[in-house]
C-alpha cells in the first residue's frame, strides 16, 4: 500500500503555523522554565540524532520511605517504624536531634523487631534545613548527601571528594520535589547523568541512589497537599527516583491516617498505576530530554566552578 502522508520539511511545517498564527510571531509563543526558553514547535531537524540514554535509569520496585521522628521516646519511634513496615515501607528515616549523640542504646532501640538486612535504615538530622550540603549519614558502604534545596552541584561535590577520599562509589542523594513537574522530573535525570560523567573520570562509571522528598509547603490544606504530594511523586518516580519519602499532609502533626495515606499513594502508584514497570518514561521526548540536557550543563558548570570557591577547598 501507497505512502499517504509525505514527509513534512521543518519549512513547511512553519510555513502553516506562520498561516495559523495570523501575523503573530512563532517566538511569540515561547515559555520559560528553569530559566531555560523553550518553543512549543518541534521538529526532528531540531535534534537529527537520538539523545543518548541516560546510564543507570531504575526500574522495577522503588522503596516506599517514611520519615519518622525520633526526637522523643525510642520506644514510641520503634512504634511507629515497625507499624510503617507492616504498612509496606522498606526505606526508614529516623529524625534525630543530633547524630553525634545518638548511642548505641538508642539506636537498638530504634531498630527493635526491625530486618535490617531487608530494610533500609537511615539516620538523619534537620531535613531541609541546611546551608551546604553535608554528609547525612553513612549506611554502610552508602554515603548519603542532601540536595533537598536544589544544591545539586554541592551533593555532587561532597560525594566526588568521599570517592576520591574513602573509594564511595555508590552515593545515595536525597533531593526535594517541587510542584514543578516537569522542573522535578528533569532535575533527577541530570543528576544521575552528572554523577555517572563525574564517576567516568574515575575510571569507574558507576550508578548513584536518587531518594525523592515529597514534601508540601503549605500545610495548612491537607486535601490539596494529597494532590500535590501526588503529581509531586509521579514526577519524582518517571524521573527515575529509586525510592520516595511522601510526608504526611498535615505535616509534623501527623497521626497514624495521614501517615498511612502517604504510605498508600506510594503503592498505587506502583501496583495500580504500574509507574514502576518503565526505567525511563521520559526518555525520547524532545521537550524532557532538551530540558534535562540544558540542567545537567547548569548543574555540571557550578559543580566544576566549586574546585576553585576557597570555601570548598580548605
Amino acid at each position: 500500500m501507497p505512502n499517504e502522508f509525505q514527509p513534512a520539511t521543518k519549512a513547511a511545517w512553519l510555513t502553516r503555523v506562520e498561516k495559523d498564527l495570523k501575523g503573530e510571531a512563532l517566538d511569540s509563543l515561547n515559555f520559560t522554565l528553569a530559566g531555560q526558553e523553550f518553543s512549543p514547535f518541534h521538529h526532528p531537524e531540531d535534534q537529527p540524532t537520538a539523545y543518548a540514554p541516560i546510564p543507570g535509569m531504575p526500574a522495577g520496585h522503588r522503596l516506599v520511605g517514611v520519615r519518622i521522628d525520633a526526637s522523643g521516646a525510642a520506644e514510641a519511634a520503634n512504634k511507629t517504624a515497625l507499624d510503617a513496615l507492616n504498612k509496606g515501607a522498606d526505606l526508614l528515616l529516623f529524625h534525630v536531634p543530633l547524630l553525634e549523640a545518638l548511642s548505641k542504646k538508642t539506636r537498638k532501640e530504634l531498630l527493635a523487631g526491625i530486618l535490617t538486612d531487608i530494610v533500609t535504615i537511615v539516620f538523619t538530622e534537620r531535613l531541609f534545613d541546611h546551608p551546604t550540603s553535608p554528609l547525612l549519614f553513612q549506611e554502610g558502604d552508602t554515603y548519603h548527601h542532601d540536595a533537598l534545596q536544589g544544591d545539586y552541584a554541592d551533593a555532587l561535590f561532597a560525594a566526588t571528594e568521599t570517592y576520591r577520599e574513602e573509594g564511595a562509589c555508590c552515593p545515595t542523594f536525597h533531593v526535594g520535589c517541587t510542584d514543578d513537574y516537569y522542573l522535578t522530573l528533569a532535575s533527577l535525570r541530570a543528576m544521575r547523568l552528572c554523577w555517572w560523567r563525574i564517576s567516568e573520570s574515575f575510571g569507574k562509571p558507576t550508578n548513584c541512589r536518587l531518594i525523592a522528598h515529597v514534601r508540601p509547603r503549605d500545610f495548612t490544606d491537607s486535601n490539596h497537599n494529597k494532590i500535590a504530594a501526588t503529581t509531586q511523586a509521579m514526577s519524582a518516580i518517571v524521573g527515575g527516583a529509586d525510592g520516595l519519602v511522601v510526608a504526611p499532609s498535615d505535616g509534623d502533626e501527623d497521626n497514624a491516617f495521614t501517615r498511612r495515606v502517604a504510605l498508600n499513594l506510594q503503592h498505587l502508584l506502583e501496583y495500580e498505576s504500574h509507574l514502576h514497570g518503565i526505567a525511563d518514561a521520559a526518555a525520547g521526548s524532545y521537550f524532557l530530554e532538551s530540558l534535562t540536557e540544558r540542567l545537567a550543563e547548569r548543574i555540571w558548570d557550578q559543580f566544576q566552578s566549586l574546585f576553585s570557591n576557597p570555601l570548598y577547598n580548605n
